[in-house]
């Protein structure tokens, strides 16, 4: 059991018990989770989460706790919401995948494993993990799929991808929350996701690229893709720092304003990845 220091556990217990609401619940819980104290841990932790349902880290704690009452489940769900919520939050993520390959769940502890691995590069964990795993679920692609082909023509071939599954790209620059996929359409934007994961593993970023500009082009600004751009984007300049932003005009409205600044980043984001490529095919 990791050792706690008791001096922080006390701090927690004052700043909590000041106020009731904050978020100084997930590190309190997670103490009291490594102190073997699990009911109080999960009592604290289902509070704070009801009361904070958009913490990450407070659904990371509560899986944690779940975790250790063998409540598996239950533990799958808070981490997976833990997840959704914060995608690069590596806790949520490593978390998750160990338990979806505890639960004999292959694809989804690959794609957990994977997003790891887009974060933490370095993870010898996770590279092995991925190298095993996707060799249990490499049905999911044609063998050619890595050829060196035109993506868009590798797509087309997958079977009951056709034009009725895309979505032509929407004249507003964010998706509306109501706008839902069909199921062969949630299928389609699946794989091209997984597909571009597969190929960062293989450190192939301008074919990952291609598979999200491909999946822009066909479901428009989805949020799912416009969240994986976001990460895309993080990774790159980690190495290449960008520079200072030029400043903006005050927006005429707020509702316009966040459509102007989704569109911006977007395109912002395309014109790196095609520097980057550019760079590289010239040297």
């Amino acid at each position: 059991m990791d050792e706690i220091n008791p001096e922080f556990i006390e701090r927690y217990q004052l700043l909590y018990e000041q106020n009731p609401k904050s978020k100084i619940f997930a590190p309190l819980a997670e103490a009291y989770r490594k102190m073997g104290l699990t009911k109080e841990a999960l009592e604290i932790a289902e509070s704070g989460v009801s009361i904070h349902p958009s913490f990450a880290g407070g659904h990371v704690a509560l899986g944690k706790v779940l975790l250790d009452l063998q409540r598996l489940p239950e533990a799958t769900q808070a981490l997976q919401k833990a997840a959704d919520l914060a995608p690069e939050n590596i806790m949520a993520q490593s978390t998750l995948a160990d338990l979806l390959l505890k639960q004999k769940d292959p694809k989804g502890a690959l794609k957990a494993y994977k997003m790891l691995l887009f974060l933490q590069p370095e993870n010898q964990r996770a590279q092995k993990a991925v190298r095993k795993l996707e060799s249990l679920t490499a049905d999911e692609y044609e063998p050619d799929i890595f050829a060196m082909q035109p993506l868009r023509e590798t797509v087309r071939q997958w079977d009951g991808i056709g034009e009725e599954t895309r979505i032509s790209l929407n004249p507003n620059p964010v998706a509306e929350e109501g706008d839902k996929l069909n199921a062969q359409q949630s299928k389609s934007l699946e794989r091209l996701i997984s597909l571009a994961d597969a190929f960062l593993v293989r450190n192939d970023v301008d074919r990952a690229q291609e598979a999200m500009e491909e999946a822009e082009r066909q479901f428009g600004q989805h949020p799912e893709i416009i969240k994986r751009f976001r990460l895309l984007n993080q990774r790159h300049l980690a190495a290449d720092p960008e520079p200072a932003a030029a400043p903006v005009a005050p927006p005429k409205n707020r509702g316009d304003q966040a459509k102007e600044d989704q569109v911006a980043f977007l395109k912002k984001l395309l014109t790196h990845f095609r520097q980057a490529r550019t760079s590289r095919i010239s040297e």
